[in-house]
């Protein structure tokens, strides 16, 4: 009896430590990590090689890469190659998209951090109508659903502007415009490209690394349905707009980072 039960008690010792094993958890999944897709250099990287497309005159150049940023030109009186050729109200100096080889694309439920500096001048005014100087756009429809931009009000102020389906704008709270002028800023935008849970997050700060701005917006409509998202950058600007003059926009340091 005595042998009995000590070979009873082994098997039950058994299974109890092959019950533990099959219950041991597996490796834990990593969380999601933001990855460096986009970072050009304007030592090495010609405009036409850092973005997917320049919106400027085919046969003038207003964007160039000098000093180490990038440089987008704007004149008042406008000339002919930076006034828009499909609206004739309004000046366009931009730079559409990223490129790295080909375009990279923002595409339906990704996540993506967009961070770059910008040197806004005291010439680069806050104005009555619009100055933007991002925006974040569907390729090629509708209006843009992240918009960065200058406006008069208030003494001049810099804010965000997101907009819906139907293409009404929200203008989101922001920060003076002497917070940023004739200096160097640091603009971080991440957005999340869903139809909804959406959400766009920015924060701006001096050079000291002091918060100028600092917002998260959720619930948002991020994605129209079709194409892909694509960031802009530049100078846009209406010209009912008081208070233009010529004028530029810098950006340097410039990436791009999608989590996943």
């Amino acid at each position: 009896m005595e042998h009995l039960s000590t070979s009873r008690r082994s098997l039950l010792l058994g299974a109890t430590a092959t019950a533990g094993l099959l219950a041991l958890p597996g490796p834990a999944t990593a969380a999601p990590a933001w990855q460096l897709r986009w970072s050009p250099d304007p030592n090495r990287d010609a405009p036409a090689a850092a973005f997917a497309g320049l919106e400027q005159h085919a046969h003038t150049q207003h964007i160039h890469a000098r000093d180490g940023a990038y440089r987008f030109d704007m004149h008042c009186p406008p000339d002919f190659a930076d006034v828009d050729v499909k609206h004739g109200d309004r000046q366009r100096t931009e730079a559409r998209g990223m490129r790295s080889g080909g375009e990279i694309k923002i595409l339906q439920d990704q996540t993506w951090r967009i961070s770059y500096d910008m040197f806004v001048p005291n010439t680069l005014r806050p104005t009555t109508a619009f100055t933007h100087i991002f925006q974040i756009k569907v390729r090629d429809i509708a209006p843009p659903l992240v918009t960065l931009t200058l406006n008069a009000r208030g003494g001049g102020v810099i804010e965000m502007r997101t907009s819906n389906d139907s293409g009404a704008y929200t203008t989101h709270d922001g920060t003076s415009y002497e917070s940023i002028r004739n200096r160097w800023t640091s603009v971080d935008i991440e957005v999340k490209a869903s139809n909804s849970g959406a959400h766009v997050a920015w924060t701006l700060r001096d050079t000291a690394g002091q918060t100028l701005l600092n917002r998260r917006i959720t619930g948002l409509d991020m994605w129209r349905g079709q194409n892909w998202l694509t960031p802009k950058w530049g100078v846009y600007r209406s010209l009912s707009s008081s208070g233009r003059v010529t004028t530029y926009l810098l950006t340097r340091n410039m990436k791009a980072h999608q989590l996943g």
